[in-house]
């Protein structure tokens, strides 16, 4: 179903300050081209190249477009390792591209999307006989605010598409050109979020802070529908692959005496030190690399919408 242009006094997508190195952005976020080092005339140049020259034609409402061509997926590629860097995502793979010129009327209906799209990047592009300057996006929230993106060329969106229903209302203007990145990037990893002191052991009033504070950070960028459930793990957990179900949305790591290395397909090991965090979506496929000081480590998993309990 379309959703239509929210009323006035709504929240605009505005740009969001970068956080503490390490920790995960809160999304939507507004980044200029110029932030990855891109040029507007050349990106627009080097798309109408391909509109004009491409031969895998899509048809979407009124317009026309190219899934992956071959300029966009060398520039999804080439940007991965900003992208992770930039929103605090220590694993993140191009995943595909869409080359779209919308003609006037055209529209993109509320959707979201599929699984393995964690991170989309909309790129305006231009636009021709336009009444206004720019096409806005609108993002609805977690909270259920919409969020309105002027859309205007020169600047980029990055936001978690896979969670957050987006949307455009019909174009007022001849053409617009819009290129869309995505990627994998089921990895988020947060630094220090439990406190040394913390670290020793785990009380009951330790426990339903740690909680809150994984909750709050994974949600960011893995939105869990239902509070997590916590399970502690004690011993020696070295090289074991965990059973994930699909259903489950969130899986938090909380080592606490312990060095852990954590394995996603297609990714590389990622470290973590005491006290730091990570959660993903349980469709990846996860094995853990788990060295305890003197053998024996403890640490504290949490996962939403189980499919079945700890």
């Amino acid at each position: 179903m379309q959703e239509r242009q929210p009323a006035a006094g709504l929240a605009p997508c505005a740009s969001k300050p970068a956080q503490a190195a390490g920790r995960p952005v809160d999304l939507p976020l507004t980044v200029p081209l110029a932030e990855f080092t891109l040029g507007l005339p050349v990106l627009r140049a080097a798309a109408e190249w391909a509109l004009a020259h491409g031969h895998a034609e899509r048809r979407h409402g009124k317009g026309i477009g190219q899934y992956n061509p071959n300029v966009a997926k060398a520039l999804g590629e080439r940007l991965a390792p900003r992208i992770a860097k930039r929103l605090g995502r220590p694993a993140c793979a191009f995943a595909n591209a869409f080359l779209w010129r919308y003609e006037r009327g055209g529209v993109s209906t509320s959707h979201t999307d599929r699984r393995d799209l964690d991170i989309t990047m909309s790129v305006p592009l231009g636009l021709t006989g336009a009444a206004a300057e720019s096409w806005p996006l609108y993002v609805r929230q977690p909270s259920g605010e919409v969020m309105a993106w002027p859309g205007t060329p020169g600047a980029a969106l990055l936001f978690d598409g896979r969670w957050r229903p987006h949307w455009r209302c019909p174009l007022d203007a001849d053409h617009a050109l819009v290129l869309l990145l995505h990627w994998r990037a089921p990895a988020v990893l947060w630094r220090g979020m439990l406190a040394p002191a913390e670290c020793a052991g785990l009380t009951a009033g330790r426990l339903t802070s740690a909680l809150g504070r994984c909750a709050d950070l994974a949600r960011l960028a893995v939105p869990p529908s239902e509070p997590p459930t916590l399970a502690l793990y004690h011993g020696d957990l070295c090289n074991q692959a965990l059973p994930l179900r699909e259903g489950c949305d969130v899986r938090l790591l909380v080592p606490l005496d312990a060095e852990l290395a954590v394995t996603l397909e297609g990714f590389e090991p990622i470290p973590l030190s005491p006290g730091d965090g990570l959660a993903f979506p349980a469709q990846e496929a996860c094995r853990l690399h788990w060295r305890a000081r003197g053998g024996v480590g403890t640490v504290l998993m949490g996962h939403g919408c189980l499919a079945r309990p700890l």
